[in-house]
């Protein structure tokens, strides 16, 4: 069964409608469109539902938000359209997640919660399920809702409703074992019975979350927020006690906002890195997962373990879930690019294929088999005990309790190496906490150093949706480029074709005059160099091949390093001061590789007009190397015969004045015959 996909699109925002902004989507039944005003192409996508939530309402004096056009997609419609399948499916025993995706302000708090009069998904979810327990539960038929709510920031997990003194600083577990699964360690679970109950707790979860203003939205979230509802429904059918258990999931997700559209500061620099990490990784899953439907990539496996969230939604992609995912988007042109990332991760997602199965227990016929197994044990041992009395010669039987032996060994050894496994995880995630706190101490002493943002590299790719996740603080100068197999260790590894072991490296030197550029003296330089003269050929800085000596980069440099690697040197005390040559305010991919194509192309060219002069050059010395080696062969010649000769008179016994004029009468016809030459 493939995972449902929905698209809604929110209307204009006020900060949009003061840049006079222009809508760049449409909707058509199913299909979503979106204009690129830059290129006038539009792109369609199809979904199995889009929602039309631009315009076409009237708000209420009560804040109510009604419809004045056929149009227009209320919350109403939206929860017909999704939360009533989403019900349906949990009630029936099946694992069930709606999922919100989005940019920061696209609308995923209202599409879930709501607000005012205008309930989201969440609350009309809350109403519908206890009034259908209300009306269902009798003497043989009960009921047991519970309640959890958490967070996942900085690849940490936070309870939101536990109290926070007894919650260990680097949050808690997450553990898998063969009869639960994925869990994670002592999450705190409430139990609900009423619709109020459940809209109180999670008031008191929002309270807890961290949020903060940013120049995409005044309340953005920085962090995903997961609410899990447990439905367990008893009932006695002739004497039997039926379970039917399902988890609801409702997944709200970071937003995905980019420094360079959020304005963002040095401290929240790593935890947008961490939310964009965990976007990545989760596409990068919906991909492979999509290819195997498709039919390709069968044999890859799927990384699940590479962040916190996805692991956590493990089930939810391509296992025993029914999932449903809501993408949200702004309208407004100037968010055409993030749109399109959503729309591209949406018409992926729409491909994975889950497998649900509803979750039915029949307890008393469970306790029945385990009481008969109880008693064939029993009687299994007794018979053990008359068979190993003095005088029994049954050894295949005792050979077969050896076996059995050797087994339980072997399942005890097994669950020793997984304990120690999941030691060795407990480690890893507190090694990378305590790295988490020192990149922080980082960024707060380079803050105090340099009164603002600290230097640093971030990453380009090809792929929107994989530009800026990758930052690397340039403060533990020297910053080492290479191989993974390169001694040192680099801090930056780089596995691809042409990059030797150690490459290349980037230093920060305060006390070096700036040669190439007039920077104050209170700011530090920083510097690229090549490890190697070989590694200059495959290192390019703003389109220049890099020198042996090296290259002093200044604020938006450009750093291709090997085929596909490509880095910005972002130093904003240099961008206030205005210094270096001018360059786009944004830049892409696109153009810092055309920077580079266009330069190379005239290397190519000025080396094509030189080839031009100096192909006649070496004609001239190909002649000239052809006369001299016959004239070579000539005077070898010559130095023969004189030789010749005077072995010759030497054998006579003639004199030495004889043999020396024999000598130059030699060379002096030898002359006669060479001419002027």
């Amino acid at each position: 069964m493939s995972v449902k996909v929905a698209a809604r699109v929110r209307p204009l925002s006020q900060r949009e409608k003061e840049r006079s902004c222009t809508s760049c989507i449409a909707m058509d039944g199913p299909c979503t469109l979106i204009y690129d005003v830059a290129t006038q192409r539009t792109r369609t996508f199809t979904f199995d539902y889009s929602f039309w939530s631009c315009n076409g309402f009237e708000e209420e004096d009560d804040g109510l938000l009604v419809p004045s056009e056929s149009y227009y997609d209320d919350q109403h419609k939206v929860y017909d359209q999704i939360g009533a399948d989403f019900f349906e499916d949990a009630w029936s025993g099946y694992h069930s997640c709606l999922m919100a995706y989005g940019q920061t302000g696209s609308g995923k708090s209202y599409s879930l919660m709501g607000y005012g009069p205008n309930q989201g998904i969440i609350p009309r979810f809350s109403q519908e399920i206890f009034q259908k327990i209300d009306e269902t539960t009798t003497q043989d038929r009960w009921y047991e809702v519970s309640m959890s709510m958490f967070e996942i920031y900085n690849e940490r997990i936070q309870d939101l409703l536990a109290d926070h003194k007894s919650i260990p600083a680097w949050g808690l577990k997450v553990r898998e074992s063969k009869k639960l699964g994925i869990y994670i360690q002592n999450l705190s679970k409430h139990s609900i019975v009423l619709s109020e109950d459940l809209l109180k707790l999670i008031e008191k979860g929002n309270n807890n979350k961290s949020i903060m203003a940013t120049y995409m939205g005044q309340s953005s979230s920085r962090k995903h927020t997961i609410i899990t509802l447990s439905l367990n429904q008893f009932e006695i059918i002739d004497g039997t006690t039926t379970e039917i258990y399902s988890d609801i999931k409702f997944v709200k997700m970071a937003g995905s906002e980019r420094p360079r559209t959020s304005n963002a500061t040095a401290n929240w620099l790593r935890e947008g890195r961490n939310i964009n990490q965990s976007l990545a990784c989760l596409g990068r899953i919906i991909t492979i997962l999509a290819d195997k439907a498709n039919g390709r990539s069968t044999n890859s496996i799927v990384p699940y373990r590479d962040s916190v969230l996805t692991r956590v939604l493990s089930n939810a992609f391509g296992g025993n879930c029914k999932t449903t995912m809501l993408f949200t988007l702004s309208p407004a042109d100037i968010n055409y690019e993030e749109s399109l990332s959503t729309l591209r991760y949406a018409n992926r997602a729409k491909m994975v294929q889950n497998k649900p199965t509803t979750n039915i227990i029949m307890k008393d016929k469970m306790v029945g088999q385990l009481k008969n197994e109880n008693d064939r044990l029993k009687r299994f041992i007794m018979t053990l005990i008359n068979q190993k009395s003095p005088g029994s010669k049954n050894t295949s039987l005792f050979g077969s309790i050896e076996v059995l032996k050797a087994d339980t060994k072997s399942e005890t050894n097994n669950s020793v190496e997984e304990s120690k496994e999941n030691h060795k995880i407990e480690d890893t995630h507190q090694h990378i906490s305590c790295i988490d706190k020192r990149e922080d101490n980082k960024f707060q002493k380079c803050a105090k150093v340099h009164k603002g943002f600290p230097p640093y590299l971030v990453n380009l790719n090809a792929n929107p949706q994989l530009s800026c996740l990758l930052y690397y603080s340039l403060l533990d100068s020297p910053i080492l480029v290479g191989r993974a197999t390169g001694i040192p260790q680099p801090h930056i590894v780089i596995n691809e074709m042409g990059i030797l072991p150690n490459h290349c490296v980037f230093e920060m030197d305060s006390k070096e005059p700036s040669k190439q550029r007039n920077y104050p003296e209170d700011l530090p330089k920083f510097f690229l160099r090549p490890c190697a003269k070989e590694a200059c050929n495959t290192i390019w800085v703003n389109g220049e091949t890099l020198s042996v000596e090296g290259a002093q980069l200044g604020h938006n440099d450009r750093i291709f390093i090997g085929a596909s690697t490509l880095f910005l040197f972002k130093f904003p005390e240099l961008e206030v001061l205005k210094y270096g040559k001018e360059v786009p305010n944004e830049i892409t991919w696109e153009f810092a590789l055309q920077e580079k194509l266009s330069k190379v192309t005239i290397s190519n060219k000025v080396t094509k007009e030189l080839g031009s002069k100096i192909c006649p050059m070496n004609n001239q010395i190909d002649l000239v190397n052809s006369s001299l080696s016959t004239q070579n062969k000539k005077m070898e010649n010559i130095t023969q015969e004189i030789g010749g000769k005077v072995l010759t008179a030497e054998r006579e016994n003639k004199s030495s004045s004889e043999i020396e004029q024999i000598v130059l009468d030699q060379i002096e016809s030898v002359k006669n015959e060479m001419g002027p030459e």
